[in-house]
């Protein structure tokens, strides 16, 4: 993954949400580290991480098909964490739902985001 191509997902993400984006952290799933980020959340990166492996190592004990392109979690005061999974990288997204609409995000962002992470280098 070239730094271009993470710079282009901020960007895009950024531009996309405006004043919705709390924070997005551009990170390693091997070991959590972060790569680039807007505000990002100290220790998110982190729990992010061992969050999608538990999720992943329960959905298969359970026999459910694996985690896909993204999972959300939705907060207290009007906040939804994404985490978006790419190969060896994850992209954790905090929007603020009062200020983005969630529509957006799953129908329009998203979407915009793998597709940018799909194309060749």
């Amino acid at each position: 993954m070239t730094n271009e191509k993470i710079q282009e997902t901020l960007r895009y993400t950024q531009q996309e949400l405006g004043e919705g984006l709390v924070a997005i952290d551009f990170y390693s799933a091997a070991d959590a580290q972060s790569l680039a980020g807007i505000n990002n959340i100290e220790k998110g990166a982190a729990l992010f991480s061992r969050m999608t492996s538990i999720i992943s190592k329960a959905l298969a004990v359970a026999n459910f098909d694996p985690l896909q392109d993204y999972y959300m979690m939705h907060y207290e005061n009007n906040a939804t964490g994404f985490v978006l999974l790419h190969d060896e990288y994850q992209i954790g997204i905090v929007l603020n739902t009062e200020k983005a609409k969630l529509g957006v995000m799953v129908n329009m962002v998203i979407p915009g985001i793998m597709e940018i992470l799909r194309k060749p280098e």
